[in-house]
């Protein structure tokens, strides 16, 4: 991951450069740059408070975000705001709560039609929403429980898939600090809890929170958290790793979107054929532009295996970072793979 810091004093340096004080008449005399720099474009960029936020890049899933100086990136349980970006290849998923490999193909494909897909974690059921990121379809919700009556807390999150690697960002709140001015929506159970304050269930009060979270009406550190995170989210954006070859963008491991026990992987010149992770077959290919070429193109649209009477060709109709379709020729059926590890 890499960071870069846009400082305030550039700013400040670049607007006071353009204004000259004339001491006899008192009056201001403004120089041409500063009507150029005014209407450049530069000054509306700066208008904008992310532009001064923190920055961070994700070059594997091919991402970045911008982040708020009072939010502390991987901090800890006494820190006021805490944001995490957990980023890993789908192939490698063994998590729990739903975070794991299995979930998380079927949730590529769900997103990708714009359905929310199967449940992770343990998210309100009233905070469940898609997420439209330009790119891609993000699940978002709110986490205020887990497992047990005695728990509380307080994490937004957006979870997503780019490049074969699941993204989870979380925005946690202070526990602590938060339960002061919630008062009204807690209570508490001395025989499973002691004086520990939780949340009322019986009276629907996590419900309540979270309504009163969108309206906007709680205290100022709590309704921070709930906008940060929505201003966070805003700021991601997604880049290309410049222009790419269909050998080079077929390099991996993708599963089928019919069925997940099927996977391929291309190795430089190499596809390996796998069925319920047991390594099926393993053959040589070759790229063409043309199904007649004689000569291999790594740009080429059609993927020939093998030689002879062994051999079986395709058309390559669709790659992307995160998508492949292939058409089998002979037979001209459609096959659909998604990306799980580059």
């Amino acid at each position: 991951m890499k960071y870069k810091v846009v400082s305030l004093i550039v700013i400040s340096l670049l607007v006071l450069s353009g204004c000259i004080f004339n001491k006899d008449n008192n009056t201001e005399i403004t120089d041409t740059a500063e009507e150029d720099f005014n209407s450049s474009g530069q000054a509306k960029a700066i208008e904008d408070e992310t532009d001064l936020w923190q920055y961070l890049e994700n070059e594997d899933a091919g991402f970045s975000l911008k982040y708020p100086h009072d939010i502390i990136l991987d901090g800890n349980p006494d820190d006021l705001y805490v944001l995490t970006v957990e980023v890993a290849p789908i192939d490698s998923l063994d998590g729990t709560m739903g975070y794991n490999k299995g979930t998380a193909v079927k949730n590529v494909a769900f997103l990708k039609n714009n359905q929310y897909g199967e449940q992770v974690d343990f998210p309100l059921r009233s905070s469940k929403k898609i997420r439209d990121l330009d790119k891609y379809t993000a699940q978002e919700f709110t986490v205020l429980s887990r497992f047990e009556i005695c728990s509380v807390t307080f994490e937004k999150k957006l979870y997503f898939f780019s490049a074969g690697n699941q993204v989870i960002v979380t925005l946690k709140g202070n526990e602590k600090t938060f339960k002061n001015d919630l008062s009204s929506y807690l209570t508490t159970n001395q025989e499973n809890c002691s004086d520990a304050m939780i949340w009322d269930m019986d009276n629907k009060k996590m419900d309540e929170f979270y309504t009163d979270l969108e309206k906007g009406v709680l205290s100022e550190p709590v309704q921070r958290w709930h906008n940060a995170f929505d201003s966070i989210v805003k700021t991601i954006e997604f880049f290309d790793k410049g222009e790419i070859s269909n050998l080079d963008a077929l390099q991996g491991k993708w599963v089928s979107s019919d069925d997940f026990d099927s996977e391929v992987e291309f190795t430089g010149n190499v596809k390996k054929d796998y069925y319920a992770t047991e390594l099926m077959n393993q053959t040589e290919f070759d790229l063409y532009l043309e199904r007649e070429a004689t000569t291999s193109d790594s740009d080429g649209k059609y993927l020939i295996l093998g030689q002879g009477d062994d051999q079986m060709e395709y058309s390559i109709v669709n790659i992307s970072a995160d998508y492949l379709e292939l058409t089998y020729l002979p037979r001209g059926n459609t096959l659909k793979y998604i990306k799980i590890s580059n």
